[in-house]
């Protein structure tokens, strides 16, 4: 690869989801548009996905194809069309230019995704999921976005085995409602995962070069070390790292206990955030299972409208929860990912 990805590389017949997630400016959009670009030309249609109509969609989709050379597209309402010059000749022998345009594709939001019944999708062989991981604490995925986003792609697809999802995102938080989903694990220095079946791809985006180059810029000296560089700049993950591996501090006291596959975790809460340690269960804390079969007089179900889900949730997604030590966080990730964190 080049200074820039470039999703054209790895297009294949067997693959149909495409997942990258890297550094900034990269060309995690602009490739998947160029790409998009190419089918129009060929005559198909393309589908523009954001989470939500506000903002994220009416901002994407506005000049999503500014830029991109040999083609001409404009976003009326939630439609694109390709816009084509052409000289009619007109009675009295003149010339006069025409402004042709032709539907090409379409822009939806998840949360809305009732409207895409009311899209005929026959033609649509690219669907591109912009900004599809969350990039900041304060912000949500849609609840259940993963069954939504099933739904959604299975009205686009019907029957059809000739459409290529593309979804990008930047590195801030590994686990999501696709990573959970469709269980894709990533070891301390893997880039690249792909199921067994072949029919989804991850890709961690590496652009060493560009790093280089962003690391010399003034905007990279000014950020350099910080947790936002981590993740535009260098690739690492902001949750997902060392630096929430921590031993609980003095002033951290017991708030509840969680027991998983057989392994119990006791969670503290202290000045600094939350703590998961693997000490001996705390008779004067509740605790909870995710287990339906463990659930007891003093045990309960881990639901998502219970204090402790939420407690948990809300530490995860302001990157304050912390771990005692590598093994509890690797063992902890279980929890996470069958709590399935949105």
């Amino acid at each position: 690869m080049g200074v820039f990805w470039d999703v054209r590389d790895y297009i294949n017949d067997e693959t149909a989801v495409y997942m990258a997630v890297g550094i900034r400016n990269i060309g995690k959009t602009y490739s998947p548009v160029r790409y998009m670009r190419d089918q129009i030309l060929a005559g198909h249609e393309v589908l523009y996905v954001r989470r939500r109509a506000a903002g994220e969609l009416e901002q994407g989709k506005r000049n999503l194809f500014a830029g991109v050379e040999d083609i001409e597209v404009e976003c009326v309402g939630n439609v694109f069309y390709k816009i084509e010059h052409v000289q009619a000749t007109k009675r009295d022998g003149t010339i006069k230019d025409e402004i042709i345009k032709i539907p090409c594709g379409y822009a939806m939001a998840l949360s809305s995704t009732k409207g895409i019944r009311g899209i005929n999708c026959e033609a649509v062989n690219t669907v591109f999921f912009d900004e599809f991981t969350v990039t900041n604490a304060a912000g949500r995925y849609l609840k259940d976005e993963f069954v939504i986003f099933g739904e959604f792609m299975e009205t686009v697809m019907r029957l059809r085995n000739d459409v290529k999802i593309i979804m990008s995102g930047n590195a801030f938080n590994f686990y999501n409602p696709y990573t959970i989903g469709w269980n894709i694990k990533l070891g301390k220095k893997q880039t690249k995962w792909l199921s067994r079946d072949h029919l989804i791809s991850y890709q961690l985006v590496q652009g060493v070069e560009l790093q280089k180059q962003r690391a010399e810029s003034i905007s990279g000296k000014l950020f350099r070390g910080t947790e936002y560089d981590k993740a535009a700049g260098q690739n690492i993950f902001v949750i997902n790292n060392d630096a929430n591996v921590s031993k609980k501090p003095a002033d951290a006291y017991p708030v509840l206990s969680v027991i998983c596959r057989g392994k119990e975790f006791s969670i503290w809460a202290s000045r600094q955030g939350v703590y998961v340690s693997n000490s001996s269960r705390n008779t004067t804390v509740q605790t909870y299972t995710i287990d339906r079969n463990k659930v007891s007089s003093g045990t309960t179900l881990l639901g998502r409208k219970t204090y402790a889900y939420l407690y948990i949730r809300n530490a995860y997604l302001k990157g304050a929860l912390y771990y005692e030590s590598e093994a509890i966080k690797d063992a902890f990730d279980e929890v996470i990912r069958l709590m399935t964190i949105y």
